[in-house]
């Protein structure tokens, strides 16, 4: 009789310690779903800034532009003005030049000749004018020329800098979702290694021990890594762990299932399982996984980890 009280002691105190994993199995996945919400609003703030810093670059460049619009505008109005300002001195010229005519014709020959001599005056002032005036003009396009020619280069530049800045935000932003991806995964790995053993011996498959990471390289080449691997003495269940379960991570891991009685030869006469371990994936992977012949291990939504598979479901052999 005492015994089979100690028996039911050792029972009840070996559920208590179950029971408090699975509350600290609860605790840590509401930690990552935390951790995965403060990411992802990092994510959408660095996101935000870019499209600010985006906007604030097309104004700029916009502003320059109209700048540069009202500046060609004034040269343009003041070139109208000095033309204007230039036929109005040629009529006058030109009227004083009927005057003096006349009076060269009331003055006699020399002053017809004291007027030819003034009129080459002016016709040399005129043409003298006439190349300033060119020459000036000449110049304005130059310098218009050369404005232009430096506000292209300004703005390839600012450009060819705002794009510079992008892509080192892009890159920061790809290391730090590889470093949470990489810490999210490591988590999981945790998590699922130790109550994998126990699901899959309640499925009858008397797995005992466990090897985590296992890195295939063939001729320096890493070929493979297996996440987790689960082994008796005739059979092995190889686990891969994703944070979030997609179509093509199934069929990728299916790959490297075809693969591993080549990459690990001790495995050649040994049932070989394969199982996808995730908390997140869409319905269409989960299918896919299943009518491939893996195990799903999934999360039950309180912290504790099952097998999606039915009680009848025939695992393939690897």
């Amino acid at each position: 009789m005492e015994k089979d009280d100690f028996s039911f002691e050792a029972m009840r105190l070996a559920f208590k310690d179950i029971m408090a994993g699975f509350k600290e199995t609860e605790k840590k996945f509401q930690e990552v779903a935390r951790l995965s919400k403060e990411t992802d609003k990092r994510l959408n703030k660095i996101a935000e800034q870019d499209e600010i810093r985006s906007k604030e670059f097309d104004k700029r460049s916009e502003q320059r532009a109209k700048e540069f619009d009202k500046k060609l505008k004034e040269i343009d109005e003041r070139s109208e003005r000095r033309l204007k300002e230039f036929d109005e001195r040629s009529e006058q010229r030109a009227k004083e030049f009927d005057k003096k005519l006349k009076e060269i014709d009331e003055r006699g020959e020399q002053r017809a000749k004291e007027f030819d001599k003034k009129l080459k005056e002016i016709d040399a002032r005129s043409e003298r004018r006439a190349k300033e005036y060119d020459k000036k003009l000449k110049e304005i396009d130059e310098r218009s020329e050369r404005r232009l020619k430096e506000l292209d280069k300004r703005l390839r530049e600012i450009a060819e800098q705002d794009e510079i800045r992008s892509k080192k935000l892009d890159k920061k932003i790809n290391k730090i979702q590889g470093n949470f991806t990489s810490m999210w995964g490591k988590l999981i790995e945790a998590i699922v290694r130790p109550a994998s053993l126990k699901l899959f011996q309640d499925r009858g498959i008397d797995v005992y021990r466990t090897q985590e990471r296992t890195l295939i390289t063939v001729d320096g080449e890493d070929k493979a890594e297996y996440d987790i691997i689960l082994a008796n003495g005739s059979e092995i269940v190889v686990v891969e762990v994703k944070t979030s379960l997609k179509t093509e991570d199934v069929a990728h891991f299916l790959t490297q299932l075809s693969m591993i009685k080549t990459y690990i030869p001790d495995y050649a006469n040994k049932k070989v399982y394969g199982a996808m371990a995730t908390i997140n994936y869409n319905k269409q992977a989960k299918e896919f996984a299943i009518k491939k012949g893996l195990f799903v291990i999934e999360s039950s939504g309180k912290g504790i980890l099952t097998i999606g598979n039915n009680k009848n479901f025939k695992p393939q052999e690897f």
